[in-house]
Parts: structure tokens; sequence; C-alpha cells
């Protein structure tokens, strides 16, 4: 699963204090029904403000994020060539914007950036940073492939979805 860290709650305050988010209060619920104790966990809830103008910059924020989103999801859907198999990242690179390619031609995605190179790599580094993909060079050729973990269509599937949440 992806792993965030307190950087997450930085960001969270940054919307606060420009008005995106207000403090919706805190909710409690048990994590143990059957305790005596009265072990009660606290999460602090947000909402999003409904004013027009913080409507208008979400709206130009999904319009800027999309074409990532497009491109990183396209680099996932890709991953599955690396299936039980090593390939150079520029070849990787390569099929990733072909793959695009056919989808922009087929009308499937609407943002003719997700095609760009940097947004492809970038998604390569995460995945790297998040163990889900592994690299080594060997004559001056980066090659890729799966760690043991994700070297299977249905731990990629599993990823796909998760991905893929965040674009709908």
């Amino acid at each position: 699963m992806w792993k965030f860290g307190s950087q997450n709650h930085q960001t969270v305050d940054n919307l606060v204090v420009t008005g995106l988010l207000v403090d919706a209060g805190k909710t409690g619920s048990r994590w143990i029904e059957d305790s005596d104790e009265e072990d009660v966990s606290y999460s602090q809830c947000y909402k999003v403000s409904p004013s027009t103008a913080i409507l208008e910059v979400i709206g130009a924020w999904k319009s800027m994020i999309a074409p990532m989103l497009d491109a990183y999801y396209c680099t996932a859907c890709n991953l599955q060539m690396l299936v039980g198999r090593q390939v150079p990242d520029v070849k990787f690179i390569q099929n990733t914007q072909s793959y695009i390619n056919d989808l922009l031609q087929k009308g499937s995605l609407r943002y003719g950036e997700s095609i760009c190179v940097d947004p492809i790599r970038n998604a390569v580094k995460l995945f790297e940073s998040q163990s889900i993909i592994e690299s080594y060079t060997h004559d001056s050729v980066r090659l890729l492939y799966l760690s043991t973990h994700y070297d299977s269509e249905e731990q990629l599937s599993s990823l796909l979805l998760d991905i893929d949440s965040f674009r709908s």
C-alpha cells in the first residue's frame, strides 16, 4: 500500500490556512467494543469550503492535476510489461507514451499533456520510492523490474485500482 508521511499533515494544514478546507470537528470511534476501558480514538474531520471562489480554485486544480494523474495511471497500467522480466527504462517509457497516444486517439484520455516524458519518469521514480519497481544499470542501460511483491498481475490490479480512485 502507499506510504505517506507527515507531509500530508502539512498539506492539510496549508489547505485549512488558505480556506479551502474547514475544520468539521472530531469524531470518536471505539476500537474494541468488548473492552471495559474507555478506549476511544478521535479523528480530525475536514470539509471543503462550499464558496463559489473555492470551488473555482478546486476546478482549476483538477484541470492541472488530471493530466498528471492520467500519466501516472497509464504508467502503472504499463507495469504489466514488467511481470516476470526486466525492461530498459527507455523502452518502458516509449511503450508508455505509445499506450497513452493510443488512448488519446481513441478519446479515452482528454489531456495531450499526459504523453510528456516528465510525468512518466516521475511516475517511475514514485513507483521506485514506493518499492513497486526496482532498477539496476547493466552496460550503461538502466533496467526496470517489478519488486517481488508486485511481480504478478493480481498485485498490479490492486495497485491500478488504488491509483484509479484518485482519477474519478
